[in-house]
């Protein structure tokens, strides 16, 4: 490459690439606010690119803390609970009174 000269990829731009041109760490360049480009060093130059999702390490651990509540939130001793049966059984120690409304007395 000459002197100035920029490498135009077909690339999108995204903070997930990591760039390395001759083994050194090189910000990459935004073409046209959507593609990748690099400035090139003068001569022969070697290019590296690799990709890794943004977020993902963060996903995993949210996914994992969640994954651990729900396991530890689970009924113990193979116990299972309907939900009609939650919505409609009474708190402990208290009387609950329906009330039937549009009856027409």
């Amino acid at each position: 490459a000459k002197a100035g000269e920029q490498l135009f990829t077909s690339l999108p731009y995204d903070k997930g690439w990591q760039v390395r041109l001759n083994g050194q760490a090189v910000e990459p360049v935004r073409i046209c606010d959507a593609l990748i480009g690099l400035n090139l060093d003068e001569g022969e130059n070697r290019v590296e690119m690799s990709y890794s999702l943004p977020g993902l390490k963060k996903g995993i651990l949210v996914t994992a803390v969640s994954l651990l509540l729900f396991l530890l939130l689970l009924p113990q001793g193979g116990q299972t609970v309907c939900v009609s049966q939650v919505l409609t059984r009474p708190l402990a120690g208290e009387n609950i009174e329906l009330i039937q409304l549009g009856s027409g007395e």
